[in-house]
């Protein structure tokens, strides 16, 4: 008798741990939401549960989005990329559909305060930090070795200033290029995976900007103790066509 109500014991007590784990695998599921590109549940915070319903909504109604629509949409991710004609076509009913629409989209003033909101001050005085300090750093660098500059490039002082700023310019510029090449091919982020003409353009974009800084220097540097720099030449017209192809 002992042994018998020890094992029922045993047995209840397995139940009722295994519905409670159950119930709170699925409660925890509806605490958190899905995030495809690390295919990870992460939680929502209690400000989205309230200002951002639709994190809690349930499932989509079948019968307003069956089955069969939301496979023909799985279908066109794969699609070839739009013509230009065709891209400002779709981008024009999207924008009349979407943006033009007030009374089904109507502009909600809490969303852009919540966009407004979400930019605090310590982000501003850290960007007015960074700049004032590239600021200073830059004139001091320029006040500290123009002289330099001029004796040992043989350059004018207009020059040698054009020279620091463009030099400058494109350090940062490639410092920028690096953090997109970073993101765009060492990272291996599968959203730019899904939009390569994007992705060709983010990765140009700063790149373009180093070769016309370069192309600058080489300018400012073709003409060095009152002779002309073939070589300078050469290099300036070459990352001016690689400025121009890129852009």
């Amino acid at each position: 008798m002992a042994q018998a109500y020890w094992l029922l014991s045993r047995i209840l007590i397995w139940t009722v741990t295994c519905f409670v784990l159950i119930r709170a695998d699925a409660v925890d599921q509806r605490e958190k939401i899905y995030d495809a590109e690390t295919g990870q549940y992460f939680p929502i915070s209690e400000l989205s549960k309230r200002v951002d319903p639709q994190f809690v909504l349930p499932d989509p109604d079948p019968v307003e989005f069956p089955p069969e629509y939301l496979a023909e949409l799985l279908t066109h991710c794969d699609d070839p990329i739009p013509g230009a004609w065709e891209f400002l076509q779709k981008t024009w009913i999207a924008f009349r559909e979407f943006g033009l629409n007030w009374s089904r989209y109507p502009v909600s003033k809490a969303v852009l305060s919540r966009i407004l909101m979400a930019v605090r001050p310590i982000q501003l005085l850290h960007a007015f930090i960074v700049a004032v300090v590239l600021s200073v750093a830059r004139y001091m660098l320029q006040y500290c070795l123009l002289e330099y500059a001029k004796q040992r490039l043989g350059i004018t002082t207009r020059n040698a200033q054009r020279f620091f700023e463009s030099s400058w310019k494109a350090f940062w510029y490639l410092i920028m290029w690096l953090c997109t090449f970073h993101a765009l091919i060492l990272k291996g982020r599968t959203d730019f995976q899904l939009h390569r003409i994007g992705a060709l353009v983010v990765l140009l974009h700063d790149l373009n900007d180093v070769f016309l800084e370069l192309a600058k220097v080489n300018v400012y540097l073709r003409m060095r103790k009152y002779t002309y720099r073939m070589f300078n030449v050469a290099l300036s017209n070459l990352f001016f066509v690689l400025f121009a192809t890129s852009w």
